[in-house]
């Protein structure tokens, strides 16, 4: 179970300071129809707090899919894509994110990121477009 509260994205101009775009935030009153649950349940937070609680199915890849709501996204002016979680349980939960380019197969043509959301902790999953990595687990 994993709280998420918004998926906010970063781009730097000229080298100033960031400047972050919540793309979505999970705290509104309805989920945009775009966000598809693949072998999840979404819920709403516990009252008092952000976000919203995610129960993750036991199968194999549960997730939540940010379809981008008019086809595609244009992230080449961006260099993060973050994603705070929070995990309410007693055992940290492995997470991960992938956005993919078009001819994207999960290895080639896409960038992902990982962490493990420690119990009764959180993460700001960040994703960078520019590490010159693109899997996850690193390829090392």
């Amino acid at each position: 179970m994993i709280t998420m509260t918004a998926l906010v994205v970063l781009f730097f101009a000229n080298g100033a300071n960031p400047t972050s775009v919540v793309v979505v935030d999970l705290g509104g009153r309805e989920i945009p129809e775009w966000v598809l649950r693949n072998n999840v349940t979404i819920a709403e937070a516990p009252s008092g707090k952000a976000g919203r609680l995610v129960r993750f199915h036991v199968t194999d890849w549960p997730n939540v899919y940010f379809r981008a709501p008019n086809g595609t996204w244009d992230w080449s002016s961006y260099t993060v894509i973050t994603v705070a979680l929070a995990n309410p349980g007693e055992v940290p939960v492995p997470v991960a994110i992938r956005v993919d380019n078009e001819g994207a197969d999960g290895t080639n043509n896409c960038y992902t990121a990982g962490g493990t959301v420690p119990a009764k902790g959180s993460l700001d999953l960040t994703l960078r477009f520019d590490n010159g990595d693109n899997s996850y687990p690193p390829n090392r």
